[in-house]
């Protein structure tokens, strides 16, 4: 949290509120992924990933950030095969980071 925190200039409030936006706008980000990765678009499909890692890197959700790095990592590597696989855990993830969230940070 401090690590975290320390990028919103220690603005509790702002970093709760982001927080909450970025928890409710996971479901949409992982469908459009989904999506984008299902119809072999893969501009769109990176585009969102480069965006989600570096939103996750940014409030401190180390795992999802590393999910979002391999799936980077999956790409350039051109071995799609695994990419529903890996947003299986990303959902994992989710699930465990809004725990987190509710629990420990009081945000849900």
């Amino acid at each position: 949290l401090a690590e975290a925190l320390d990028r919103f200039g220690n603005n509790r409030g702002a970093f709760d509120q982001i927080c909450r936006e970025f928890l409710s706008g996971i479901p949409v980000r992982v469908q459009a992924m989904s999506k984008a990765n299902q119809d072999g678009n893969l501009q769109e499909f990176f585009r969102l990933i480069h965006n989600f890692k570096g939103v996750s890197a940014n409030l401190s959700a180390n795992r999802l950030a590393m999910l979002m790095q391999e799936l980077e990592e999956m790409g350039a590597r051109d071995e799609m095969k695994d990419v529903p696989a890996v947003l299986v855990q990303v959902e994992a993830e989710v699930i465990t980071l809004k725990k987190y969230c509710a629990a420990d940070l009081g945000i849900g």
